[in-house]
Protein backbone atom coordinates (compact mmCIF):
# COMPACT_ATOMS: atom_id res chain seq x y z
CA UNK A 1 0.00 0.00 0.00
CA UNK A 2 2.79 2.72 0.81
CA UNK A 3 4.88 1.81 -2.31
CA UNK A 4 1.14 2.52 -4.29
CA UNK A 5 0.68 5.37 -2.40
CA UNK A 6 4.41 6.70 -3.07
CA UNK A 7 3.61 6.21 -6.46
CA UNK A 8 0.09 8.44 -7.00
CA UNK A 9 1.71 11.08 -4.99
CA UNK A 10 5.08 10.87 -7.24
CA UNK A 11 1.95 10.64 -10.67
CA UNK A 12 -0.05 13.80 -8.56
CA UNK A 13 3.38 16.03 -8.16
CA UNK A 14 4.55 15.42 -11.93
CA UNK A 15 0.89 16.28 -13.09
CA UNK A 16 0.71 19.53 -10.99
CA UNK A 17 3.90 20.60 -12.00
CA UNK A 18 3.06 20.63 -15.60
CA UNK A 19 -0.49 21.14 -15.20
CA UNK A 20 -0.88 23.69 -12.32
CA UNK A 21 -4.57 25.25 -12.79
CA UNK A 22 -5.90 21.43 -13.13
CA UNK A 23 -4.93 20.05 -9.54
CA UNK A 24 -6.14 21.25 -6.40
CA UNK A 25 -3.62 22.30 -3.60
CA UNK A 26 -2.47 19.80 -1.35
CA UNK A 27 -2.81 20.45 2.40
CA UNK A 28 -0.96 18.24 4.88
CA UNK A 29 -2.94 16.37 7.59
CA UNK A 30 -2.50 14.02 10.60
CA UNK A 31 -3.37 11.51 8.10
CA UNK A 32 -1.49 12.40 5.21
CA UNK A 33 -2.43 14.81 2.13
CA UNK A 34 -5.70 16.15 1.50
CA UNK A 35 -7.22 18.35 -1.49
CA UNK A 36 -8.81 21.98 -0.91
CA UNK A 37 -11.82 20.16 0.15
CA UNK A 38 -10.50 19.78 3.76
CA UNK A 39 -8.83 23.30 3.36
CA UNK A 40 -11.40 25.07 5.19
CA UNK A 41 -11.64 22.74 7.83
CA UNK A 42 -7.77 22.23 8.88
CA UNK A 43 -7.32 26.43 8.59
CA UNK A 44 -10.70 26.64 11.45
CA UNK A 45 -8.47 23.80 13.38
CA UNK A 46 -5.43 26.12 13.79
CA UNK A 47 -6.74 29.44 13.74
CA UNK A 48 -9.38 28.58 16.92
CA UNK A 49 -7.01 26.63 18.69
CA UNK A 50 -4.05 29.36 18.42
CA UNK A 51 -6.57 31.74 19.27
CA UNK A 52 -7.19 29.87 22.85
CA UNK A 53 -3.67 29.33 22.93
CA UNK A 54 -3.35 33.19 23.07
CA UNK A 55 -5.39 33.31 25.95
CA UNK A 56 -4.53 30.94 27.90
CA UNK A 57 -0.79 32.20 27.66
CA UNK A 58 -2.09 35.86 28.62
CA UNK A 59 -4.68 34.71 31.26
CA UNK A 60 -3.35 31.80 33.46
CA UNK A 61 -1.90 32.49 36.75
CA UNK A 62 -2.92 35.81 36.59
CA UNK A 63 -0.85 36.94 33.67
CA UNK A 64 2.22 35.50 34.89
CA UNK A 65 4.02 34.65 31.68
CA UNK A 66 2.45 38.11 30.12
CA UNK A 67 4.58 40.89 28.80
CA UNK A 68 2.38 44.37 28.49
CA UNK A 69 5.36 46.44 27.48
CA UNK A 70 5.21 44.11 23.83
CA UNK A 71 1.75 42.49 23.90
CA UNK A 72 3.33 38.75 24.03
CA UNK A 73 3.26 35.63 26.29
CA UNK A 74 7.33 34.97 26.78
CA UNK A 75 8.93 31.73 28.25
CA UNK A 76 10.24 32.83 31.68
CA UNK A 77 13.87 30.73 30.93
CA UNK A 78 14.21 32.95 27.93
CA UNK A 79 13.87 36.17 30.54
CA UNK A 80 16.33 34.85 32.84
CA UNK A 81 18.78 34.12 30.32
CA UNK A 82 18.61 38.10 28.76
CA UNK A 83 17.06 36.31 25.56
CA UNK A 84 15.88 39.76 23.01
CA UNK A 85 15.11 37.89 19.97
CA UNK A 86 13.12 35.10 21.35
CA UNK A 87 11.42 37.55 24.11
CA UNK A 88 10.57 40.15 21.71
CA UNK A 89 8.41 38.52 18.89
CA UNK A 90 5.43 36.48 19.45
CA UNK A 91 6.25 33.09 17.72
CA UNK A 92 2.89 31.13 19.12
CA UNK A 93 4.34 28.20 17.46
CA UNK A 94 7.53 28.08 19.58
CA UNK A 95 5.63 28.15 22.90
CA UNK A 96 4.32 25.17 24.94
CA UNK A 97 2.78 23.73 28.37
CA UNK A 98 4.92 21.92 30.28
CA UNK A 99 4.31 19.22 32.66
CA UNK A 100 6.13 17.68 35.26
CA UNK A 101 5.18 14.14 34.65
CA UNK A 102 6.13 14.29 31.33
CA UNK A 103 2.96 11.63 30.38
CA UNK A 104 0.57 14.18 30.41
CA UNK A 105 2.02 16.23 28.14
CA UNK A 106 -0.67 18.31 26.11
CA UNK A 107 -2.37 20.55 24.89
CA UNK A 108 -1.30 21.54 21.68
CA UNK A 109 -3.10 23.85 19.14
CA UNK A 110 -5.20 20.68 18.03
CA UNK A 111 -6.10 19.64 21.59
CA UNK A 112 -7.29 23.04 22.41
CA UNK A 113 -9.32 23.22 19.71
CA UNK A 114 -10.44 19.36 20.42
CA UNK A 115 -11.37 20.29 23.74
CA UNK A 116 -13.15 23.37 22.80
CA UNK A 117 -15.12 21.50 19.77
CA UNK A 118 -16.16 18.73 23.11
CA UNK A 119 -17.55 21.29 24.99
CA UNK A 120 -18.36 24.30 23.09
CA UNK A 121 -21.51 24.59 24.58
CA UNK A 122 -20.10 25.57 27.99
CA UNK A 123 -20.14 29.62 28.49
CA UNK A 124 -17.07 29.38 30.66
CA UNK A 125 -14.98 27.18 28.89
CA UNK A 126 -11.98 29.41 28.39
CA UNK A 127 -12.25 29.83 32.33
CA UNK A 128 -12.54 26.39 33.45
CA UNK A 129 -9.68 25.75 30.74
CA UNK A 130 -7.20 27.88 32.39
CA UNK A 131 -8.90 26.84 35.66
CA UNK A 132 -7.60 23.08 34.73
CA UNK A 133 -4.48 24.03 33.51
CA UNK A 134 -3.60 25.79 36.47
CA UNK A 135 -4.54 22.67 38.48
CA UNK A 136 -2.15 20.58 36.27
CA UNK A 137 0.51 22.92 37.68
CA UNK A 138 1.59 23.52 33.77
CA UNK A 139 4.18 26.17 32.96
CA UNK A 140 5.24 27.68 30.05
CA UNK A 141 8.29 26.95 27.80
CA UNK A 142 9.44 27.84 24.67
CA UNK A 143 10.04 24.82 22.57
CA UNK A 144 13.78 24.68 22.71
CA UNK A 145 14.02 24.76 26.54
CA UNK A 146 11.32 22.76 26.51
CA UNK A 147 13.65 20.26 24.25
CA UNK A 148 16.45 20.43 26.64
CA UNK A 149 14.16 19.34 29.71
CA UNK A 150 12.61 16.02 27.65
CA UNK A 151 16.21 15.34 26.63
CA UNK A 152 17.12 12.54 29.63
CA UNK A 153 20.29 11.71 28.51
CA UNK A 154 21.77 15.06 27.93
CA UNK A 155 20.94 15.93 31.01
CA UNK A 156 22.15 12.93 32.95
CA UNK A 157 25.41 13.24 31.40
CA UNK A 158 25.91 17.18 30.39
CA UNK A 159 29.38 17.86 32.27
CA UNK A 160 30.65 15.02 29.69
CA UNK A 161 29.14 16.25 26.79
CA UNK A 162 29.47 19.74 27.40
CA UNK A 163 32.93 19.23 29.26
CA UNK A 164 31.92 21.23 32.16
CA UNK A 165 34.14 21.88 35.71
CA UNK A 166 37.33 21.28 34.42
CA UNK A 167 40.20 22.55 36.78
CA UNK A 168 42.09 25.55 35.28
CA UNK A 169 45.26 23.25 35.16
CA UNK A 170 43.85 20.67 33.17
CA UNK A 171 45.56 20.71 29.77
CA UNK A 172 42.99 19.55 27.67
CA UNK A 173 40.17 22.38 27.44
CA UNK A 174 37.53 20.65 25.60
CA UNK A 175 36.69 16.70 25.50
CA UNK A 176 38.03 16.83 21.74
CA UNK A 177 41.18 17.71 22.70
CA UNK A 178 41.54 14.36 23.78
CA UNK A 179 42.60 10.91 21.53
CA UNK A 180 39.13 9.48 19.97
CA UNK A 181 39.73 6.02 22.67
CA UNK A 182 40.30 8.42 25.62
CA UNK A 183 36.93 9.83 24.54
CA UNK A 184 35.08 6.48 24.15
CA UNK A 185 36.44 5.21 27.54
CA UNK A 186 35.23 8.01 29.02
CA UNK A 187 31.54 7.48 28.07
CA UNK A 188 31.75 4.44 28.80
CA UNK A 189 32.79 4.59 32.14
CA UNK A 190 29.92 7.58 33.02
CA UNK A 191 27.22 5.54 31.18
CA UNK A 192 27.91 1.97 32.54
CA UNK A 193 28.78 3.31 36.51
CA UNK A 194 25.44 5.80 36.05
CA UNK A 195 23.21 4.84 38.88
CA UNK A 196 19.88 2.85 37.50
CA UNK A 197 16.39 3.64 39.41
CA UNK A 198 15.12 0.89 41.75
CA UNK A 199 12.20 -1.29 39.95
CA UNK A 200 9.07 -0.10 41.05
CA UNK A 201 6.95 -1.93 43.14
CA UNK A 202 5.29 -5.39 41.89
CA UNK A 203 7.74 -4.50 38.85
CA UNK A 204 10.09 -7.81 37.60
CA UNK A 205 13.56 -6.89 37.86
CA UNK A 206 15.30 -6.15 35.19
CA UNK A 207 17.74 -8.74 33.51
CA UNK A 208 21.29 -7.98 33.36
CA UNK A 209 21.17 -8.42 29.58
CA UNK A 210 18.44 -5.79 29.44
CA UNK A 211 20.65 -3.28 31.50
CA UNK A 212 23.65 -3.99 29.29
CA UNK A 213 21.54 -3.32 26.01
CA UNK A 214 20.27 -0.06 27.80
CA UNK A 215 23.35 0.95 28.37
CA UNK A 216 24.88 0.08 25.04
CA UNK A 217 22.25 2.40 23.53
CA UNK A 218 22.82 5.24 25.96
CA UNK A 219 26.61 5.25 24.71
CA UNK A 220 25.19 5.70 21.54
CA UNK A 221 23.00 8.54 22.25
CA UNK A 222 25.84 10.11 24.34
CA UNK A 223 28.28 9.75 20.68
CA UNK A 224 25.58 11.67 19.03
CA UNK A 225 25.77 13.91 21.13
CA UNK A 226 29.23 14.65 20.90
CA UNK A 227 29.48 14.76 17.17
CA UNK A 228 26.38 16.88 17.23
CA UNK A 229 28.31 19.53 19.79
CA UNK A 230 31.58 19.16 17.09
CA UNK A 231 29.76 19.73 14.20
CA UNK A 232 27.75 23.10 15.47
CA UNK A 233 31.10 24.65 16.69
CA UNK A 234 32.63 24.25 13.52
CA UNK A 235 30.03 25.41 11.38
CA UNK A 236 28.40 27.68 13.66
CA UNK A 237 30.67 28.72 16.23
CA UNK A 238 27.96 26.78 18.69
CA UNK A 239 25.02 28.81 18.57
CA UNK A 240 21.99 29.26 16.65
CA UNK A 241 23.06 31.33 13.66
CA UNK A 242 19.45 32.92 13.72
CA UNK A 243 19.18 34.44 17.01
CA UNK A 244 22.36 33.55 18.10
CA UNK A 245 21.15 33.09 21.60
CA UNK A 246 21.30 29.27 22.56
CA UNK A 247 24.25 27.62 23.00
CA UNK A 248 25.70 24.02 22.29
CA UNK A 249 27.27 23.84 25.59
CA UNK A 250 23.88 24.50 27.75
CA UNK A 251 21.53 24.27 25.27
CA UNK A 252 22.40 21.23 22.63
CA UNK A 253 19.43 18.95 22.44
CA UNK A 254 17.67 22.47 21.46
CA UNK A 255 19.27 22.42 18.09
CA UNK A 256 17.14 20.50 15.09
CA UNK A 257 18.56 20.30 11.29
CA UNK A 258 16.67 22.39 8.77
CA UNK A 259 16.31 21.33 5.48
CA UNK A 260 16.23 23.96 2.64
CA UNK A 261 14.61 22.13 0.34
CA UNK A 262 10.60 20.96 0.89
CA UNK A 263 9.96 16.85 0.33
CA UNK A 264 7.69 18.11 -2.29
CA UNK A 265 10.77 20.35 -3.96
CA UNK A 266 12.56 17.37 -4.59
CA UNK A 267 13.11 14.79 -7.47
CA UNK A 268 11.42 11.21 -6.19
CA UNK A 269 14.79 9.85 -6.44
CA UNK A 270 16.06 12.18 -3.86
CA UNK A 271 13.07 12.02 -1.67
CA UNK A 272 13.74 7.71 -1.26
CA UNK A 273 17.64 9.15 -0.66
CA UNK A 274 16.71 11.44 2.20
CA UNK A 275 13.93 9.15 3.46
CA UNK A 276 17.07 6.60 3.49
CA UNK A 277 19.13 8.52 5.10
CA UNK A 278 17.83 11.02 7.61
CA UNK A 279 19.53 12.82 10.36
CA UNK A 280 19.86 10.03 12.85
CA UNK A 281 20.93 6.77 10.62
CA UNK A 282 24.02 9.58 9.51
CA UNK A 283 24.87 10.25 13.34
CA UNK A 284 25.02 6.55 13.39
CA UNK A 285 26.65 5.43 10.62
CA UNK A 286 29.53 8.19 9.55
CA UNK A 287 31.93 10.09 11.16
CA UNK A 288 31.94 13.85 11.22
CA UNK A 289 33.42 14.63 8.47
CA UNK A 290 31.04 12.48 6.03
CA UNK A 291 27.89 13.59 7.91
CA UNK A 292 29.10 17.36 6.97
CA UNK A 293 29.75 15.97 3.37
CA UNK A 294 26.10 14.12 3.25
CA UNK A 295 24.50 17.32 4.04
CA UNK A 296 25.76 19.27 1.25
CA UNK A 297 24.35 16.85 -1.58
CA UNK A 298 21.09 18.83 -2.20
CA UNK A 299 18.10 16.50 -1.01
CA UNK A 300 20.20 17.09 2.66
CA UNK A 301 21.62 20.61 2.18
CA UNK A 302 20.32 22.45 5.45
CA UNK A 303 21.68 23.75 8.74
CA UNK A 304 21.23 24.03 12.13
CA UNK A 305 19.15 26.12 14.35
CA UNK A 306 17.37 26.47 17.32
CA UNK A 307 13.96 25.31 17.30
CA UNK A 308 12.26 28.72 18.08
CA UNK A 309 13.68 29.88 15.18
CA UNK A 310 13.14 26.26 12.92
CA UNK A 311 9.04 26.99 13.64
CA UNK A 312 9.24 30.45 12.73
CA UNK A 313 10.63 29.65 9.13
CA UNK A 314 7.41 27.04 8.56
CA UNK A 315 4.79 29.73 9.78
CA UNK A 316 1.95 30.21 7.46
CA UNK A 317 1.52 33.66 7.07
CA UNK A 318 -1.74 33.77 5.62
CA UNK A 319 -3.65 33.21 9.14
CA UNK A 320 -1.80 35.84 11.08
CA UNK A 321 -4.72 38.25 10.62
CA UNK A 322 -6.84 35.53 11.76
CA UNK A 323 -4.98 34.61 14.85
CA UNK A 324 -4.19 37.95 16.75
CA UNK A 325 -6.25 41.04 16.93
CA UNK A 326 -3.96 43.57 17.14
CA UNK A 327 -3.49 45.46 14.16
CA UNK A 328 1.08 46.05 14.55
CA UNK A 329 1.50 41.84 14.85
CA UNK A 330 1.55 41.17 11.31
CA UNK A 331 4.56 43.00 10.72
CA UNK A 332 6.41 42.20 13.48
CA UNK A 333 5.75 38.18 12.27
CA UNK A 334 6.86 39.25 9.04
CA UNK A 335 9.51 40.87 10.15
CA UNK A 336 10.66 37.75 12.17
CA UNK A 337 10.14 35.68 9.54
CA UNK A 338 11.65 37.21 6.95
CA UNK A 339 15.06 37.59 9.46
CA UNK A 340 15.50 33.84 10.01
CA UNK A 341 14.85 32.71 6.35
CA UNK A 342 17.38 35.40 5.24
CA UNK A 343 19.54 34.26 8.30
CA UNK A 344 18.92 30.41 7.84
CA UNK A 345 20.09 30.53 4.51
CA UNK A 346 22.88 32.26 4.87
CA UNK A 347 24.27 29.56 7.76
CA UNK A 348 23.81 26.50 5.76
CA UNK A 349 26.45 23.25 6.90
CA UNK A 350 29.31 23.00 4.65
CA UNK A 351 32.21 21.49 4.19
CA UNK A 352 35.57 23.01 5.28
CA UNK A 353 38.92 21.51 6.15
CA UNK A 354 39.32 21.85 9.72
CA UNK A 355 36.37 19.27 10.21
CA UNK A 356 38.12 16.47 11.37
CA UNK A 357 36.83 12.87 13.07
CA UNK A 358 37.65 13.41 16.95
CA UNK A 359 35.52 10.56 17.76
CA UNK A 360 37.25 7.88 15.12
CA UNK A 361 38.74 5.41 17.19
CA UNK A 362 41.67 4.01 14.90
CA UNK A 363 40.10 0.76 14.76
CA UNK A 364 36.69 1.67 13.90
CA UNK A 365 36.14 3.25 10.68
CA UNK A 366 32.49 4.89 11.40
CA UNK A 367 32.20 6.83 14.41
Amino acid sequence: ENTLAKAILDIFIFLKQKYPNLFPTRVKTGEGWASNADDTGHIRKRVVGSRIKLYVMRHIYKGRYYNCVNGISVCPECLDEDFIVNTSFPRIRSKEFHHEDLRFEGYSVNELYRLFVNDRGNPYFLRDLVKKMEEESLALKCTSHHSIVKAIHFQNFKKLISWENIPKEFPYKDIFDLPAEIIHILVKICVDNFSLPEPLPGRQIVREQDINERRLNVRKYVIDFLKERYIIDRIHEGVCPVCGEFNTRDHLPAFEYSHLFKKSELTPEERKKREKYTITYLYRTFTCSEIVKEMEKRYQKGGYLCPNCHRVIHKDLSIIDKIYDEPNMFNKILEDNENTIRKHEQNLVYYIESIENPLKPQRDRHV
